[in-house]
């Protein structure tokens, strides 16, 4: 999605922009100049554990985005000695009440320094690569692929489907034996689809046995 776009779009009528970045970080740049409020867990695209996350708030919302806890970290306490008044630390820091989940945040901080190592520009660019092949064996098989294939609103996820209403939920049965992880979704009207989201690390070699199974 063109976030600039939407954002100034916000903006504009004198609202505030949160986004749900959670099908982009780890998978796409995302830019964050109009965006007031960002979070994403890190379970996805991110390849780090559950139970972690990341929260941004634009720095110009510091002081009117109230943190909801009290704690130790972000509460100015010298000495921790509670004060008669309530000033929170600068920063991000201020979000940060108290003991975190240590172990899910170290994780996260090894796969996002796996992500920056190989680079979010090449994996973006990767992971459309990889669309635009299943895309095109997905069409040639008489599958239909829904939502963009290619330009910014493209995504690394896949889903299709199949006039056959039957075709996907045997497809899908086939995938499992075959030790192939997908997933099975429907729309609102009860259509079954299938959705496949390999990330950077998948090979040409593993997509093949992804189409390969195709029935």
């Amino acid at each position: 999605i063109d976030i600039e776009a939407i954002g100034k779009l916000v903006h504009d009528r004198g609202a505030l922009f949160c986004l749900d970045a959670i099908q982009t970080a780890g998978a796409f740049p995302t830019e964050v100049g109009q965006v007031d409020f960002l979070s994403a867990d890190s379970h996805k695209w991110m390849l780090g554990p559950m139970a972690a996350g990341i929260f941004y708030v634009a720095e110009r919302h510091f002081e009117t985005l109230r943190p909801s806890l009290l704690g130790a970290w972000n509460v100015k306490s010298p000495q921790f000695v509670s004060q008669d008044d309530i000033v929170f630390e600068p920063g991000a820091r201020r979000y940060e009440p108290g003991v975190l989940n240590a172990s899910g945040l170290m994780g996260m901080k090894a796969a996002i320094d796996l992500l920056l190592e190989v680079g979010i520009d090449w994996i973006g660019e990767r992971l459309l690569e990889q669309k635009r092949f299943l895309v095109g064996e997905l069409a040639a098989r008489g599958y239909e692929v829904v939502g963009p294939t290619e330009g910014g609103a493209a995504s690394g996820i896949t889903t299709f489907t199949h006039e056959d209403r039957a075709r996907i939920p045997a497809l899908m049965r086939g995938w499992q034996e075959a030790g192939i992880v997908a997933s099975a979704r429907q729309d609102r009207a009860g259509v079954p689809h299938a959705r496949v989201a390999p990330h950077f690390y998948n090979t040409r070699a593993e997509l093949e046995r992804v189409v390969d199974a195709l029935i």
